[in-house]
């Protein structure tokens, strides 16, 4: 978990983040609604014609990455 450290996260300014709603629930619909529909309709096009198996795999780590 080194990933905060190495952004320079500010957690004094964590509380700002929760005040602008707006922006939170845009990041929020685009990581878990959109990335999630994009990377699963980008598995299924590239992986569907020529090796259809590892769909199996990738659907399941792009939704429990979201």
């Amino acid at each position: 978990m080194m990933y905060p450290p190495l952004a320079n996260v500010k957690y004094e300014k964590l509380g700002d983040v929760f005040k602008d709603r707006n922006v939170l629930a845009l990041s929020l619909d685009q990581d878990w609604f959109i990335g999630t529909l994009l990377r699963s309709a980008l598995a299924v096009i590239i992986f569907s014609y020529y090796y259809p198996h590892p769909i199996y795999g990738v659907l399941p780590i792009g939704l429990a990455h979201a």
